[in-house]
């Protein structure tokens, strides 16, 4: 951008003005307006950076949290939501997950955790206290479900 000088010779004045523009959109934050956009850009980005560093929790947290509010960016009304929510694969686990750390509840019926051993990997792992997944295993799942609903590729 090029600097641009006003001069008043006769009153032995130079302006340099600044200009400075504020868009104000309702809705969401930034850029992000549509739900497919929206889930490609930010939700599957943070999808891809957990799957490459799967003991990263801080990835984990924002892949978690940003999946489970894609819901909010396709669904327009509470009574689809309702609908669509009973649809979602592991979607009490990973609201469990999104809500409980997000508001810090450690009473959700699911939590979460690390699996380690000898010969296995450390992996981040998420219980009921009957059945324990890979949390890979349930990201890939609801990833598959909204890959139906908004496409695979952007």
């Amino acid at each position: 951008m090029e600097k641009r000088i006003i001069r008043f010779p006769e009153m032995g004045l130079e302006i340099e003005p600044v200009i400075n523009m504020t868009v104000i959109r309702k809705g969401s934050s930034f850029i992000y307006q549509d739900p497919r956009y929206f889930y490609h850009k930010i939700v599957k980005e943070n999808l891809k950076e957990f799957y490459n560093d799967e003991t990263n929790e801080r990835k984990a947290l924002n892949a978690c949290i940003t999946l489970y509010h894609v819901i909010d960016w396709h669904c327009p009304s509470k009574e689809e939501k309702k609908k669509v929510r009973k649809e979602i694969p592991y979607g009490e686990a990973l609201e469990n997950i999104a809500n409980g750390t997000k508001h810090y509840n450690k009473e959700k019926p699911y939590q979460s955790g690390r699996k380690d051993g000898t010969h296995v990997p450390e992996k981040l792992i998420v219980t009921n206290g009957k059945n324990t997944l890979e949390l890979r295993q349930i990201l890939e799942g609801i990833e598959k479900f909204w890959d139906s609903k908004l496409g695979g590729n952007a």
